[in-house]
């Protein structure tokens, strides 16, 4: 078959329509395959995917080496190959590293990025086919499978695999396959639907981007001019053409070796047995070759080249030459090439399963430029985050909104404040401010915006972060009645900030409210928080919490903005018969409504579990149990 593509690929022909023609209504029962980078996905380079693994992997020194091996990887694929491409990348991103830190990456970092993507017409027609879809990809399979299952609803996904030595990749590509790219994935096709029970697997309708994808879209099913899929066990087509009393099985080009057309006949071979034959005859059976019609292609052109030969004219070749290439109009592969033209990214709320819970320190996509600019700002950052971090703990809280302001850190502040507690009524407690959470840095931003300093209370917290923090800090057990017990201490004492999502989360959802706060005070003001960040984000699940400060003020200029809610009227409270967990619904509701959020019943342990495969609970070290007394005198 190699050679039939490479001659159709020589004379320029395309032998496949763009995606746009494809009828996407009533494939329920069809199974699709498609190419990822530039297929399902708009762009064509998978460097991006290779620089988030790089960085989460080795940090900044191995996002460098990438750096400085892309020339190499550019040039080796318009030079030489794509394959020669991916093993640089391969080696960049990955040499050295725990395969567990790749999997963690490919969990809760690259699907959120990938999902952002999404090609709007190819998923049009991967998504309407719901028998089977498969996935062919040149990127390390062990990248691009979470995001491929999960959001986009993959059966089989196959890509390169990577050769690893006691738990760490070796930079290598495993030699059994190599890259896959052109013909391997052919063969990585063949593989999949060799395990598949089902008589009909074949793919029904293919997705590819380049005449590189050509061997496996060619494996796909033969349709007509009408969409009606070609049985090749039938006999219908030579029906139609006389009959079988009509075939002519003993044609010398029938007769050669070719009666599947599983190789196609050289130039050379078709001058010296018919040197009358037109190119154009040799032509047309190379593109039936490459559509495959292997078992009723033979009988077709001996059946047309023998009443054109007996009459010995290039006329009359030529006419069956022109009879032939009819036929192929009429016959093709359903497969598709999505093109190049740029489109919008498909919405990330179409997709089956959006992408709520993410991890990872890059907030923009890392092309080269991006991560070059990121690379380069990151001791500037760091610098500059230390100072900021000291600025804010030093400085009187009244002082701090100012100094954030001058060290390029903006605080904005929306609604009324509730005044101190020194300009309230004598003997009431003090107000619980229930905050939607971003980030660890919540309460710190909410006192700067209250120009005093509030305690909260908080599930996990670094000791560094506990030690650098300017305003008092006080950790839950996780034991209701002593949290509760706790809680009503510090009201009494003041003012206090309370995250009732329990844990942090970056794209527009508000996980569910813990009830706990609405049954110990009426007193409670909603805050809606709200931060940008242009470089780094301010978060982690699978890191280190101690550098999550740090990284947030390692942002250029980041923002947050706090706005105050009115306060709680007494009849929407428990002191007004409402249940704790009304109470603690319409607050989520509300700060929701004012962010233009989406409510979720999601929890903390759901996203511990999605990004790093525990629970989010840290276990807190026993004290050491007393020593026993000697027995005796």
């Amino acid at each position: 078959m190699e050679e039939a593509v490479e001659a159709v690929v020589a004379a320029g022909v395309e032998p496949f329509p763009t995606v746009d023609k494809c009828d996407a209504s009533g494939r329920g029962a069809h199974a699709v395959v498609a190419d990822l980078d530039g297929a399902l996905l708009r762009s064509r380079s998978a460097f991006p995917y290779y620089a988030l693994v790089a960085f989460e992997a080795g940090g900044v020194p191995r996002l460098l080496l990438l750096l400085l091996l892309a020339p190499l990887a550019a040039a080796l694929r318009a030079l030489a190959s794509e394959s020669a491409c991916a093993r640089v990348l391969v080696f960049a991103a990955t040499a050295g590293a725990r395969v567990r830190d790749i999997e963690s990456a490919a969990r809760a970092v690259l699907p959120r990025f990938y999902a952002a993507d999404v090609h709007p017409a190819a998923w049009r027609v991967f998504s309407a086919c719901a028998r089977r879809r498969v996935v062919l990809t040149a990127a390390p399979r062990i990248m691009a499978e979470p995001f491929l299952r999960d959001c986009l609803g993959a059966d089989a996904v196959a890509g390169t695999e990577l050769a690893t030595w006691r738990g760490r990749a070796t930079g290598m590509v495993d030699s059994r396959r190599g890259v896959l790219v052109g013909w391997s994935r052919a063969d990585a096709l063949r593989e999949i639907l060799a395990g598949d029970d089902d008589d009909d697997a074949a793919p029904d309708v293919g997705l590819g981007n380049s005449r590189s994808d050509y061997p496996f879209m060619s494996m796909c099913k033969v349709v007509d001019e009408c969409g009606y899929v070609v049985d090749m066990g039938e006999q219908s087509l030579l029906t139609n053409l006389g009959g079988e009393d009509d075939r002519v099985d003993t044609l010398d080009l029938y007769d050669e070796g070719i009666p599947n057309l599983m190789k196609p006949p050289t130039p050379k071979f078709m001058l010296e047995k018919y040197s009358y034959v037109s190119i154009m005859c040799f032509t047309f059976i190379t593109k039936l070759h490459l559509f495959d019609l292997s078992d009723y292609g033979p009988c077709v052109i001996a059946r047309l080249l023998n009443d054109s030969l007996n009459d010995g004219g290039v006329t009359s070749a030529m006419a069956a030459s022109s009879a032939m290439c009819g036929l192929a109009g009429r016959l093709s592969h359903e497969a598709y090439i999505v093109p190049r033209a740029p489109v919008e990214p498909l919405p990330m709320d179409q997709l089956p399963r959006p992408v709520i819970f993410h991890d990872g320190l890059l907030v923009r996509r890392p092309t080269p430029l991006a991560a070059l600019l990121v690379v380069l700002w990151f001791p500037v950052g760091f610098a500059l985050a230390c100072l900021r971090i000291a600025a804010g703990a030093l400085l009187p809280m009244p002082l701090v909104y100012y100094a954030f302001w001058a060290l390029g850190v903006r605080v904005h502040v929306r609604g009324a404040p509730p005044p101190p507690r020194a300009e309230r009524a004598t003997g009431r407690r003090g107000v619980l401010f229930a905050c939607s959470h971003r980030t660890l840095l919540d309460p710190i931003f909410l006192s700067t915006a209250l120009g005093r300093p509030v305690a909260a209370v908080t599930y996990s917290l670094s000791r560094l972060s506990e030690f650098l923090s300017p305003i008092r800090t006080v950790r839950l057990t996780r034991d209701r009645a002593s949290d509760a017990a706790m809680i009503r201490d510090l009201l009494a004492e003041g003012d206090l900030v309370i995250c009732p999502e329990g844990t942090t989360c970056r794209e527009p959802f508000l996980l569910r409210f813990s009830a706990l706060f609405a049954e110990l005070t009426h007193e409670v003001v909603p805050v809606a928080m709200e931060n940008r960040m242009s470089m780094f984000h301010g978060t982690t699940a699978r890191g280190w919490k101690g550098m999550d400060p740090f990284y947030f003020f390692m942002n250029p200029s980041p923002a947050y903005v706090v706005t105050f809610l009115n306060k709680l009227p007494p009849e929407l409270t428990c002191a007004g018969g409402r249940t704790s967990h009304e109470v603690a619904n319409y607050i989520q509701r509300l700060i929701a409504a004012t962010l233009s959020y989406e409510c979720t019943s999601l929890t903390r342990k759901d996203k511990y579990l999605a990004l790093a495969g525990n629970d989010g609970v840290v276990a807190t070290p026993k004290p050491p149990a007393p020593a026993k007394k000697p027995n005796g005198c």
